[in-house]
Parts: C-alpha cells; structure tokens; sequence
C-alpha cells in the first residue's frame, strides 16, 4: 500500500522517527491508524466522542438538566451497543 501525505503531514512524521521514539515511517502511520481505531470505539451512536458526551452530561446535571431513568433499558442500550460494536 502506498499512502501520499501532505508536506506538513511528511515533515510530521520524519520528526517523529527523528525523535527516536519510532524506528521507521511505518511504525508512526500505525500507531496513529490505531489511535484513529480507538477514537472510533468510543464514539456514541451519533458520532459524539464519549468523553464529550460525558462532560455535556455532566454539565447538564449541573444545571438541573436531568431526568427519570430506568436502569433496565440502560444496560438494554448498552447490549445493543456492544452488539454493534462486535459486528463492525
């Protein structure tokens, strides 16, 4: 596979192999294919990433924003979810 980067994104990477902290290109590109990989996972259904949706949340109880909840639909939410997730 061959990937074209910007120059910025080029220079980017060369820095980091430069740094020492990576022995090639090829190990820079894979750690950030599976950090982009795992920003997916915790993302909600709507594509908000999960800390996010965590601190509105918050930020809304603090408000008085809340309401009534029943735990049972949330972990019957929570088994779609994962069922999802496993499927991709």
């Amino acid at each position: 596979m061959n990937v074209s980067l910007s120059t910025d994104l080029e220079r980017f990477v060369k820095g980091k192999v430069k740094s020492g902290r990576y022995a090639s290109a090829s190990e820079v590109v894979t750690r950030a294919l599976r950090l982009l990989r795992e920003e997916d996972r915790i993302r909600t259904p709507n594509g908000e990433l999960m800390p996010s949706a965590i601190q509105r949340g918050i930020e809304q109880a603090d408000r008085g924003e809340t309401a009534r909840w029943d735990s049972e639909q949330i972990k019957k939410m929570g088994r779609r979810l994962l069922v999802a997730s496993r499927s991709k």
